[in-house]
């Protein structure tokens, strides 16, 4: 900021002084205020240039930074529409696999109960009930 001294001239800081002056002191002081005038007019036209060079500066940061958030956005609704997707595949497939497992459980424990009666019912020969099972998984091969 430019600063001028106005000691220059002392009878321009009194009032009374004014009408009696010269021509000359007022041409100076019209040109010390047209100088100040200037200075500070070119000091305004400084920061605004600042302040325009700013605002787009923080314009275009500020368009990144949407552009980037949209981008994000637009990631985290394909995400949990993927999700919700996968989400639904696994609760298919946590289904039949449980469903499977529950078969083959019943399986075995059929042909448990089948083995242990085919034994009891060939007079306790585990011998012929072994030979029974075997019969049914040939029947049964897949």
């Amino acid at each position: 900021m430019v600063q001028y001294s106005w000691s220059k001239l002392p009878e321009l800081h009194n009032p009374s002084s004014w009408h009696s002056s010269s021509s000359s002191d007022l041409e100076e002081l019209l040109k010390v205020q047209q100088q100040a005038q200037e200075a500070a007019a070119e000091e305004m036209l400084g920061l605004t240039r600042a302040l325009k060079e700013q605002t787009i500066v923080a314009g275009e940061i500020i368009r990144k930074d949407v552009t980037a958030l949209e981008g994000t956005s637009d990631l985290a609704e394909k995400n949990t529409a993927r999700l919700a997707e996968e989400s639904a595949r696994l609760a298919e497939h946590t289904k039949t696999s449980c469903r499977c497992w529950v078969w083959f459980i019943m399986l075995i424990v059929t042909v448990t109960f089948i083995g242990k009666d085919t034994s009891t019912l060939c007079g306790g020969n585990s011998y012929n009930g072994k030979m029974y099972l075997s019969f049914l998984f040939q029947q049964w091969s897949w």
